[in-house]
């Protein structure tokens, strides 16, 4: 993993140098130093994440503001939140693993804020762990796992880094095995088109809130068109229902954003399309659309097969954009999930 490191220049950074990286099996790309200003700080993040598979980026309190404008400017990845009486800013969908350290994937890199103020003695090897060649970067679809390996967990996904030695203890946490769709690092449309490789298969998606997000990611993948036989975006009803099948009475009695009109979506692109497999999703991304019945971030994603369909309900949170994100990301792992099951 190309991994690079932006540096806000602040006068201690907790010990964190090259070499720390180096310590931890960590393959730097680029070490990059800046000053604290918001278009050198939107340039860098913008520069090293289209060149970088993974990107750290160690910032101080001062510097924290620009770093969040520059999130929210360059990813959509940010948000204001209270606490007591004090507001304050932080990447909209990142969890704090640790205090003053915040992680999470972005466009499914693994993206790393660590902040200055930390101890020069502070451990950062569970920390940097996910970013290291030499660990195992567990993925495991639809099940939350706390353990001491758990990187973060959230509504598609846990992630786990472990080394060798500790594989094996970290996979008999998971019951259910074929929730595991890397054991490397690879990404989930990585993990379906080796699916979809051994059982000889291809696949279709309907799309209305992802808008073709589903089969871009696929797409980005090489080799992918021997799988990949299309998609269909279909925002309004009316597309719906021409392209798709979709039965007007349906979207009538129960909306564009329901179950019923997930599967039928699903029908719809497998039987066009002649796939073995589809998957379609229909939901609210927001800001706006949502109500008490149907909050923001209600999505349906549902699969289908000549033998069967299956549907699922989640809400996921987060701004428009990470809840488009999270939704490609769930709708390609319960795909391949469903695969495994016929």
């Amino acid at each position: 993993m190309k991994v690079s490191v932006v540096c806000i220049k602040t006068a201690d950074m907790c010990g964190l140098d090259r070499y720390t990286f180096y310590k931890y099996g960590i393959e730097l790309f680029m070490f990059v130093y800046i000053d604290n200003n918001l278009n050198s700080i939107k340039s860098a993040l913008k520069s090293v994440f289209e060149e970088s598979d993974g990107i750290c980026v160690l910032y101080s309190k001062k510097s924290w503001p620009n770093l969040q404008k520059s999130m929210l400017m360059e990813f959509e990845r940010s948000s204001v939140f209270v606490e007591g009486k004090i507001p304050y800013v932080i990447a909209n969908g990142f969890k704090e693993i640790g205090k003053g350290i915040y992680f999470d994937n972005v466009y499914n890199k693994p993206f790393m804020f660590i902040s200055s103020d930390l101890k020069e003695d502070f451990s950062f090897g569970n920390m940097l762990s996910i970013f290291s060649s030499n660990k195992h970067r567990i993925g495991v679809f639809g099940t939350a796992i706390e353990s001491s390996y758990t990187l973060f967990s959230d509504e598609v996904e846990t992630v786990m880094a472990v080394d060798d030695l500790r594989l094996n203890d970290a996979l008999n946490l998971i019951e259910d095995k074929t929730k595991i769709y890397t054991t490397n690092g690879e990404s989930p449309q990585a993990a379906l088109l080796k699916t979809l490789k051994k059982k000889n298969s291809t696949i279709a998606a309907a799309e209305s809130c992802t808008a073709g997000m589903i089969a871009s990611s696929i797409a980005d993948i090489p080799g992918a068109s021997e799988y990949l036989k299309g998609g269909c975006i279909t925002y309004s009803n009316d597309l719906k229902s021409r392209f798709l099948g979709v039965n007007t009475n349906t979207l009538e009695t129960y909306g564009a954003v329901s179950k019923e009109v997930a599967v039928q979506m699903a029908v719809g692109i497998l039987n066009n399309t002649s796939s073995d497999f589809s998957v379609a999703v229909t939901g609210i991304a927001g800001p706006g659309g949502g109500t008490k019945q149907k909050p923001i971030g209600l999505v349906y994603i549902a699969a289908a097969s000549r033998f069967g369909v299956d549907v699922r309900e989640v809400i996921f949170g987060g701004n428009r954009k990470l809840i488009r994100e999270k939704t490609a990301k769930f709708a390609i792992l319960f795909l391949r999930d469903f695969i495994l099951r016929q």
